[in-house]
């Protein structure tokens, strides 16, 4: 956090689940649609939140 602004470590945060979600479709892993809708819902949330 010194070395970083909390903007970007905040940021870094929103970036984990979409590396998770390429991480799992390299390891062959299935992605449904439920998964698609979740990834949607928290999206949406987080673009509430932001807004101005």
């Amino acid at each position: 956090m010194q070395l970083s602004s909390p903007l970007f470590a905040a940021s870094v945060t929103y970036l984990i689940p979409i590396v998770a979600l390429m991480w799992g479709v390299l390891d062959g892993e299935t992605i449904y649609a439920v998964q698609f809708a979740g990834m949607a819902v928290c999206l949406v949330g987080i673009w509430l939140v932001n807004k101005s």
